[in-house]
């Protein structure tokens, strides 16, 4: 068993569903989500992904992440943005505040 075999295991059985149809676009992640009642169709809790470290996908968002820490005029446009994007792709998505 290799790493995202074992990580995958111990977070289904918290809980969690594999979200595998998103290997073709990112294959150097995995990524699980916990929804509200365990129904998809109420809503996302939580999503993880799980990577390699030392991976460049960890370190590019860890530096994304942190530039929207630290700029606040950013770091509201990026949200904006964001929720413009789920309201015109995903209209039943639920949007977190």
């Amino acid at each position: 068993m290799d790493y995202e075999e074992e990580f995958l295991e111990i977070f289904q059985k918290a809980g969690y569903a594999y979200l595998s149809h998103h290997n073709d676009t990112m294959p150097f992640r995995r990524l699980v989500a916990r929804y509200v009642d365990n129904d998809k169709t109420k809503g996302t809790l939580e999503h993880i992904h799980i990577v390699k470290q030392g991976d460049s996908f960890v370190e590019r968002h860890i530096l994304f992440r942190d530039f929207l820490r630290n700029d606040d005029q950013a770091r509201l446009e990026y949200c904006k943005m964001k929720r413009k994007l789920i309201e015109e792709v995903c209209p039943e998505r639920t949007i977190q505040s």
